[in-house]
């Protein structure tokens, strides 16, 4: 007998130009790991560096310099990366985007482990350097463009001048009323910003190079000119610069930093070179280190450089310039693309990350405890009791003794011809699936020497499995297959449907959950194994990849769109109930109580979906008896505008926005939702003034609501 009020979450992830979150009855209440493998960018305060990553801003805590630690991140939506990093009291402004689209963002450090986004202005084409000065931030982009903005109110940033020049902006220095903008071929560009409303090119200089970062200290400007080197520039007269002096290197510098008698540059070509510059005319290379990646970055304090590149953030001690020392690499973590839990722990894998070990007893704040490097791929992993068993690819299957977290060890594996991408556990038995069509029982009674009993050739290439009983329910390509594993020795087929690609599967009391591309949500009735029954499917934006099932509740995840919740208390009509968009790729979930843990990439995040169950029916909110569309408020309104609406029948739901001429400019909602009342917040900051209209549609009904925007 099935219990009723299960719930079904999924997790998906996509690109958002709005800096507000878009989530319904599922809040993330914690998070740990941060995987990040480039710094372009790194920008110093106090105990912090804030580095511009490959997917989004990361706060390392450098309070001893020989244990750098990242302690706080903000993920772009959909994998951007940061380009640029400024910081202004208690913001900090980054560029994002690429070729075709820029944006600024700004965050709130007030708690420097937990960067909020409060503002946003988008360009028109990719957004490099970035320089505060005042009131104002100087943005170059790939156009060699440069916007002024005015950033006097932090939460609503907006134009102030714009000013184009030659080439393609890669960065931008502030000083004295100028801007200097290294804009590759075209050199050192100089712009007077003394009227922020009207920027004005005055002069430029064409560098021998590519003109690929840029620092100002008094009348000189140093410019990091690839191949060519370090150039030294007099801007003493902003009409008439001069090169004064230059330092040749062997590679191509990409960035530089100042500090006292030294420039401090990042060589793209796997170097960091000191220069000195005390006699500008005269500038010589004092020292250098040649580390093991492209460098992008570079920034000094005190008697320490920090130097970022591709999978590297180095901390060197520049005591004795001629000599610089390494002292620390920050780790970032590693990739987190599956998990599992047991007791109060949560085991992580992915990548080449190894095994991580958290404890989650207070799902808000959790605590790394353990780790196992690993040299091998990993690629699923299950707990059960005092082990952890890893899936490896082509290494096989780990067994990991975690009797103590804090000091994990592996016991045992076993290798096979296949490349393992799944694991289950029951009793003394794992239940592995490899990517060439098989599925393999092993005994694990003695986890130091894992024994192969029984294997069975699948249809496709299996992705993912679960075990409920006597019955095996595997994941492919294809479909999806139920074996009978009573008999570990000779697994049996069962039943097999067939003609969808399966990514992954839960089975909770007569259902199985199975999710995959193009249906999303199958609800597969599989009270009776031999004869499963598809009760409906349920789709959504993006790939279903995973999904796991708890008590009366099914949590699964979607890789491009975030968190979803599905009520399927009525298994033939699944509806959505709650949601949370999320900026990585989720990978995997599992589920303990109200909370759903979830694999993204780049993090394990935690949500409470409490607030997504059902409740008791004393407690419940009726429905509504009829749809409507409430009166926008404010109205008339400056940036933002709150639409209430109201939804009496479970079915999707449709808020578009247009403008006076009929024209679509927006989609605030387009999703399946339960009755009840809703929310929606319209972010316009990037729309000019008029009269702009909200249309509702569900079921048969249909509501427009008018709006105001005035700047």
């Amino acid at each position: 007998m099935r219990c009723c009020g299960l719930i079904i979450l999924f997790v998906l992830s996509g690109i958002a130009t709005s800096f507000a979150q878009d989530s319904l009855n599922v809040t993330q209440v914690g998070s740990i790991y941060s995987y990040w493998s480039c710094a372009y960018d790194i920008v110093i305060s106090g105990n912090y560096a804030y580095v511009g990553s490959d997917v989004g801003l990361q706060v390392v805590d450098i309070s001893d310099p020989a244990n750098p630690e990242t302690v706080g991140w903000w993920n772009v939506q959909g994998y951007d990366y940061v380009n640029s990093v400024a910081l202004s009291g208690s913001h900090a402004y980054v560029t994002h985007g690429d070729y075709f689209y820029g944006a600024l963002q700004v965050l709130d450090l007030a708690d420097p482990t937990h960067p909020v986004p409060v503002g946003y202005f988008e360009v028109p084409d990719g957004a490099s350097g970035v320089a505060i000065s005042d009131n104002f931030a100087y943005l170059v982009d790939d156009a060699g463009g440069l916007w002024v903005l005015d950033v006097g109110n932090p939460e609503e940033p907006r134009e102030a001048g714009f000013c184009g020049t030659e080439g393609y902006g890669e960065d931008v220095a502030v000083s004295g009323g100028y801007a200097y903008l290294a804009n590759e071929w075209a050199g050192l560009r100089v712009v007077d910003v003394s009227d922020p409303e009207n920027p004005l090119e005055l002069s430029y200089h064409f560098t021998p190079g590519n003109a690929l970062g840029v620092e100002v200290s008094g009348i000189y400007a140093y410019v990091a000119d690839g191949e060519a080197g370090l150039r030294v520039i007099d801007i003493s007269d902003p009409y008439g610069l001069i090169e004064v002096g230059y330092c040749e290197m062997p590679g191509n510098a990409y960035d530089v930093a100042l500090s006292g008698n030294y420039a401090y540059v990042a060589d793209y070509d796997s170097s960091f070179w000191i220069v000195n510059v005390a006699n500008p005319a005269y500038p010589y290379l004092i020292g250098h280190y040649d580390t093991e990646s492209r460098n992008y970055a570079v920034a000094v304090s005190g008697n320490h450089a920090y130097v970022g590149g591709y999978g590297s953030f180095q901390v060197y001690d520049i005591t004795i310039p001629s000599n610089p020392e390494p002292v620390a690499n920050v780790d970032p973590s590693g990739e987190v693309s599956a998990v599992a839990l047991s007791g109060n722990y949560a085991y992580t894998v992915g990548g080449y990350s190894g095994l991580r070990i958290a404890d989650v007893t207070d799902p808000a704040h959790p605590v790394a405890v353990g780790s196992l490097a690993t040299a091998y791929y990993t690629y699923g992993v299950a707990a059960s009791g005092n082990y952890a068993y890893i899936v490896a690819g082509d290494s096989g299957l780990r067994v990991v003794n975690v009797e103590n977290p804090a000091n994990p060890m592996e016991m045992g594996h076993y290798c096979t011809a296949g490349h393992m991408q799944g694991v289950a556990v029951s009793g003394n038995y794992a239940y592995v699936v490899e990517y060439q069509h098989v599925f393999r029982v092993f005994d694990v009674n003695d986890p130091t020497h894992p024994i192969l009993t029984g294997s069975r050739v699948s249809y496709g290439q299996a992705e993912a499995l679960t075990v409920v009983g006597n019955y095996a329910y595997v994941a492919d390509n294809t479909g999806f297959l139920i074996l009978e594993v009573s008999n570990p020795f000779n697994p049996g087929w069962v039943h097999y449907i067939y003609n969808f690609s399966a990514d992954d599967v839960a089975v909770w009391g007569d259902y199985a959950y199975v999710v995959g591309y193009p249906d999303g949500l199958r609800v597969v009735d599989v009270s009776d194994p031999s004869n499963p029954v598809v009760m409906a499917t349920c789709q959504f934006p993006g790939w279903f990849s995973g999904v796991a099932a708890s008590g009366n509740y099914v949590y699964g995840e979607k890789d491009d769109g975030g968190l979803r919740v599905v009520d399927v208390s009525n298994p033939a009509n699944p509806v959505e109930v709650g949601y949370y968009i999320s900026p990585g790729s989720l990978r995997d979930v599992a589920v303990s109580g109200n909370y759903a843990y979830v694999a993204d990439d780049l993090h394990l995040e935690i949500f409470d979906c409490s607030q997504a169950m059902p409740v008791s029916t004393s407690g419940r909110q009726l429905p509504p008896v009829t749809c409507s569309l409430m009166p926008a408020y404010p109205n008339p309104f400056n940036a933002a505008i709150t639409l209430s609406y109201q939804v009496a029948a479970g079915g999707r739901v449709q808020l578009i926005i247009y403008d006076i001429l009929g024209r679509q400019v927006g989609t605030l909602v387009d999703r399946t939702l339960a009755p009840g009342a809703y929310s929606a917040t319209w972010n316009a900051q990037n729309l000019a003034s008029g009269i702009y209209f909200c249309r509702m549609d569900t079921r048969g009904f249909r509501q427009t609501q008018k709006m105001v925007l005035l700047r």
